[in-house]
C-alpha cells in the first residue's frame, strides 16, 4: 500500500515504503500464489454496486439507440445515476433547461436559451431505459434552489411530486439522493441536514419504502456528527464522491501511469489519503458510535480527475486504472458505485461513452462487465503474495470466481489454490481477460487456465496489463427442470404484502427467487433471492397500489421452475385474511432448522443460543443479521458449530435482527429461524483532555488529564504505525496520566489513541494524537469512534525495527522494480 510523505504529495514516490511492498516487490520472476478459502466467508456483495451515471443534460437522444441498455442488461449493471452531479442544483425535473446551470426557478433565467429536447434526458427517458436495462434506478432531487430563492415549501412539494410520479411508474423503494456537493451553500453542515430532513421526511410520506443518501465528499467525523445530529434520522445513506488521484483543483502533483502501478490500495490524495477498500468501514463505525449503525456507504460520483490531474496514460491504461478503482469499491464492501459519468462533454476518453467516436464504448466499460458479475455473491477469503497483482474471489453455489488484476508491464504465471469447496475439476476453468490492443480501445480474450492434480492447484498467465476472471466451476448434479411451488397465497395489509407456498423439494434444491411487477407496462424485476424458506414478507409496498409477484424455484445448476403468479394491493380499508399452514415445507435434503431459539443481551453484546439435532452431512451454521429494517440482512459469521454465539458489534437502544440456519455440507441453508432484541442504555466514562505529546530521537511522551469516575479503573493506549492496518494495544492498565514510548524509531509517524476504562470494562471515545520522533508533532486531539483494537495480547517488543528493516529491503527492491517499469513505460509510449 502507498504511504507517501505527507498529505500534498509533494514526494509521491519518495516514501512508497515496504510497509506494504516489502520483499515481494523483488519477486519479479517466481509465479505468483493466490490462495483461496472458499468456506471462509465474508460478506454478501451488494447487488447495486456496479453503476453508471447519467448527466441528463449531456445524453443526447443519439447516445442511446438501445446498444446501451442492452449491454448493460446483458452484464448486469446494478444502478445509474440520474440526472447527475452539480446540475441537481440546477434542475427542475418538471421543466427541464437542458443547460448545466440553467435553473428555471431562477427570475434572471431566459427560457429561450434552453436546448432542445433532442439533446438531453428526460426523467421518463431515464426511466426508460432503466426498464429497458433492468438495473435498479438512482433519483436526485433539487434542495437548493428552494433555499436560494426563498421556496423552500416549493421545493419540498416539488421532491413530493417526484416521487408519487416516479412511484407511479412503477420505481417504487428506489435509490435517492437530495442535492450535491452543496453541504455548505446552505450556510453550514447543519442546515443542509435540516434542509434534507424536511425534503426526506415528505418524500418518505410518498413512498416510505426509498432509501435516501445524503452527500459529504469530505466526510470528517465532525462533519458526519453535524448532519446526523440534525437530520432526524431521515437519511439512510451516505455518499462521498472521489476520483483518482482527486478531484478538483487542490493543487497537487498529477498522479502517473508509474505511480499508480505499485500504488495498493488505490488513494484519494485530496481527502486524507483515504483508501476506498477502507474508508467504507471506517464510515460505518463513525455512523456507528454516533447511534446509526447499518447506515449504506455509496460513492456514487468516481472516475478519473481532470486531465490536468494525471498524466502518463493511454486510452487503455485508463480503463485498466478505473478498472483498479471499481474494484477497491468491491474490496470496500460499498454499497453503490456511479461511474463519472456515460458522456463527459471534456475528456471523451474519460467517460464510459466515447461521444467523440459515434458513441463508442471505451475500454473501462470491458472491465465493468467483468466486475458486474459479481453483484450479489458472497466474498470469501483470498490472498496473492504479489504486489501488483491482486483481486477477489466469490462463489455461488455453481462456481468460485477469482478477479485478478495484474497492473505490471510483464505477463505474470499464476498458481490459485482453492480449498473448503467441492470443485468440478473435470471442466475446465473458463477465464475471460481485459487486454490492451494496438488501437489501445481493448477487447476480451480467453486465457488458459488448467488444473494441474500433482499440486492441487490451477495454473495460467496473465497478460500485461489485464484484468482476469477465472470461473471454476462447483460439483453440481444433471437435473431436470424443478418442480414449481404449490399453494401460493398472499395476504396484504397497509404495509406489507406476505407470501406463502409449498414445494414438494429435489435433492439438489437451491433456492427460492421471487420477481415483482408494480407497472403492468414494465418488465418484472427480481425482489429477493437465495430464500430458503417457504414464505416472504415485501414491506417495500404502498398503500392502494397493485403488486404482482412471481415465485420460482430454482435447483444449483440454476434452473428455473415454471413460475407461479399471485397479486395484491396493500389497502387501509380492508382486514387481510392470513394464509393458512403450509401443507409441506422446504426440499426434504435441506436440513432442519435450529429449535430452542433465545436471546440474552446487556449494555455491550446479544448472545444467541439455539438446539440442533445435528445430521450427518453437518458442515456449520450461519447468522445473518439485519438493523435497518429497509435494507436486506447481511452476514453475521458463518463457520460455526458451537450452537451459541455473542455479537460485540453493537450500540444501546438499536434494534437487532438475527437469522440462524444450519447449512449441510452441499451448501444448502435450513429454514431460517428469527429473533430480535435490543441493548438497554448504559454510560460510558468520559474521554481524556488536554492531550499533549512531545518527541525526541528515541522516545514519544504523552500527557493528559482526566477528571475521574467513580468506576474508574485504567488508562489504554492503543498505537498505529501504518495507517492502512487497525491499531494495536500498546499499553494498559495505567493508573497515572502519563507514558512515555521507547519502541520507536526515527522518521517514523506514530498514531496513538488513549481512552478511560471503567471497572466494567467500558472505554471512553479514544482521543487521538500524533508524533514523528526527530520532527515537530502535531498535538491536535481528535475524538475517534469505537476503537477496535488487537487485544490478543501479543508481545510488540522489537516490532517496530523489524519492521524498519523490512521496510529498507523493500525500498531498494522497489528502486529495481521501478527502473524497469520506467524502462517499459518509455517503450510503450514509444
Amino acid at each position: 500500500m502507498a504511504i507517501f510523505k505527507d498529505k500534498y504529495f509533494k514526494k509521491p514516490l519518495a516514501l512508497v515504503t515496504a510497509l506494504s511492498l516489502g520483499l515481494l516487490s523483488c519477486n519479479l520472476f517466481a509465479a505468483v500464489e493466490v490462495s483461496v478459502n472458499a468456506d471462509n466467508e465474508k460478506w454478501l456483495i451488494s447487488d447495486k454496486l456496479v453503476g453508471m451515471h447519467h448527466i441528463y443534460y449531456s445524453d443526447a437522444d443519439a447516445a442511446y439507440d438501445g446498444s446501451i441498455a442492452a449491454w448493460a442488461s446483458q452484464v448486469g449493471i446494478g444502478t445509474s445515476r440520474y440526472p447527475g452531479g452539480s446540475v441537481v442544483k440546477y434542475w427542475d425535473w418538471e421543466n427541464p433547461s437542458g443547460v448545466a446551470t440553467g435553473d428555471p426557478w431562477d427570475p434572471q433565467w431566459d427560457p429561450i436559451l434552453n436546448e432542445a429536447a433532442s439533446q438531453w434526458m428526460s426523467l421518463d427517458e431515464y426511466i426508460s431505459f432503466v426498464n429497458a436495462s433492468g438495473i435498479s434506478g438512482m433519483f436526485g432531487v433539487n434542495s437548493l434552489s428552494g433555499h436560494k430563492f426563498n421556496r423552500q415549501q416549493d421545493s419540498i412539494d416539488r421532491a413530493v411530486r417526484m416521487v408519487k410520479y416516479v412511484l407511479g411508474q412503477g420505481q417504487g423503494g428506489a435509490i435517492w439522493y437530495i442535492g450535491n456537493e452543496e453541504e455548505f451553500q446552505h450556510g453550514s453542515m447543519a442546515e443542509y441536514a435540516k434542509t434534507f430532513k424536511a425534503h426526506a421526511e415528505a418524500m418518505k410520506a410518498a413512498d416510505p419504502n426509498i432509501l435516501i443518501f445524503w452527500n459529504n465528499n469530505k466526510a470528517n467525523i465532525n462533519q458526519i456528527t453535524e448532519f446526523l445530529a440534525n437530520d432526524g434520522g431521515s437519511a439512510d445513506g451516505l455518499e462521498t464522491h472521489g476520483k483518482w488521484p482527486y478531484g478538483g483543483k487542490p493543487g497537487l502533483p498529477p498522479g502517473t501511469f508509474d505511480e499508480w502501478t505499485v500504488e495498493v490500495p488505490l488513494l484519494d490524495r485530496k481527502n486524507n489519503a483515504r483508501a476506498w477498500r477502507d474508508a467504507a468501514n471506517s464510515y460505518r463505525s463513525t455512523a456507528k458510535s454516533l447511534g446509526r449503525p447499518g447506515l449504506l456507504i455509496s460513492n456514487n460520483e468516481y472516475g478519473l480527475g481532470k486531465g490536468s490531474n494525471y498524466e502518463g496514460f493511454d486510452q487503455y491504461s485508463k480503463g485498466l486504472l478505473l478498472t483498479d478503482m471499481l474494484q477497491e469499491f468491491v474490496l470496500g464492501n460499498w454499497f453503490t458505485t456511479a461511474f463519472w459519468s456515460n458522456i463527459r462533454p471534456t475528456g471523451a476518453e474519460d467517460a464510459l461513452i466515447n461521444h467523440g467516436k459515434n458513441y463508442r464504448m471505451n475500454p473501462f466499460h470491458l472491465g465493468m462487465g467483468l466486475l458486474a458479475n459479481a453483484q450479489g455473491t458472497m466474498m470469501v477469503q483470498s490472498s496473492s503474495d504479489h504486489l501488483q497483482v491482486y483481486g477477489f474471489t466469490s462463489k455461488t453455489v455453481d462456481e468460485v470466481t477469482v478477479y485478478l488484476l495484474n497492473k505490471s508491464l510483464e505477463a505474470q504465471p499464476v498458481n490459485i489454490a482453492v480449498a473448503g469447496v467441492d470443485l468440478d475439476y473435470a471442466s475446465a476453468p473458463v477465464a475471460t481477460t481485459m487486454v490492451d490492443t494496438e488501437d489501445k480501445w481493448g477487447e476480451y480474450v480467453s486465457t488458459a487456465i488448467t488444473y494441474v492434480e500433482a499440486t492441487n492447484n490451477f495454473t495460467g498467465t496473465l497478460p500485461a496489463l489485464s484484468y482476469t476472471q477465472i470461473k471454476i466451476p462447483r460439483v453440481v448434479s444433471a437435473l431436470p427442470s424443478p418442480d414449481a411451488v404449490t399453494n401460493l397465497c398472499v395476504s396484504a395489509d397497509t404495509d406489507q404484502v406476505q407470501l406463502t407456498w409449498s414445494h414438494g423439494g429435489l435433492n439438489e434444491f437451491s433456492e427460492y427467487r421471487i420477481y415483482r411487477q408494480i407497472n403492468p407496462n414494465a418488465p418484472f424485476e427480481l425482489l429477493t433471492s437465495s430464500l430458503t424458506t417457504t414464505i416472504y414478507t415485501d414491506t417495500d409496498v404502498v398503500v392502494d397500489i397493485p403488486y404482482t409477484y412471481r415465485v420460482v424455484a430454482v435447483d444449483t445448476a440454476d434452473h428455473e421452475s415454471v413460475a407461479m403468479e399471485i397479486s395484491a394491493i396493500p389497502s387501509s380499508t380492508s382486514i387481510p385474511e392470513p394464509c393458512p399452514p403450509n401443507s409441506d415445507s422446504d426440499s426434504s435434503n435441506s436440513p432442519d432448522p435450529v429449535t430452542n431459539l433465545s436471546v440474552s443481551e446487556d449494555t455491550d453484546q446479544v448472545q444467541l443460543t439455539w438446539s440442533h439435532a445435528g445430521l450427518n452431512e453437518f458442515s456449520e451454521y450461519r447468522i445473518y443479521r439485519q438493523i435497518n429494517p429497509n435494507v436486506p440482512f447481511e452476514l453475521l459469521t458463518s463457520n460455526l458449530t458451537a450452537t451459541t454465539y455473542t455479537d460485540t458489534d453493537v450500540v444501546v437502544d438499536i434494534l437487532y435482527t438475527y437469522r440462524v440456519v444450519v447449512v449441510d455440507t452441499a451448501d444448502h441453508e435450513s429454514v431460517a429461524m428469527e429473533i430480535s432484541a435490543t441493548l438497554g442504555s448504559t454510560s460510558i466514562p468520559d474521554p481524556v483532555t488536554n492531550l499533549s505529546v512531545s518527541a525526541d530521537t528515541d522516545q514519544v511522551q504523552l500527557t493528559w488529564s482526566h477528571a475521574g469516575l467513580n468506576e474508574f479503573s485504567e488508562y489504554r493506549i492503543y498505537r498505529q504505525i501504518n495507517p492502512n492496518v487497525p491499531f494495536e494495544l500498546l499499553t494498559s492498565n495505567l493508573t497515572a496520566t502519563t507514558y512515555t514510548d521507547t519502541d520507536v524509531v526515527v522518521d517514523i509517524l506514530y498514531t496513538y489513541r488513549v481512552v478511560a476504562v471503567d471497572t466494567a470494562d467500558h472505554e471512553s471515545v479514544a482521543m487521538e494524537i500524533s508524533a514523528t520522533p526527530g520532527s515537530t508533532p502535531i498535538p491536535v486531539p481528535t475524538p475517534i469512534p469505537d476503537p477496535t483494537p488487537d487485544s490478543s495480547g501479543n508481545d510488540s517488543s522489537g516490532g517496530s525495527f523489524s519492521i524498519f528493516l523490512f521496510g529498507l529491503a523493500g525500498v531498494a527492491c522497489l528502486r529495481r522494480r521501478t527502473k524497469k517499469i520506467q524502462k517499459k513505460q518509455r517503450e510503450r509510449v514509444i
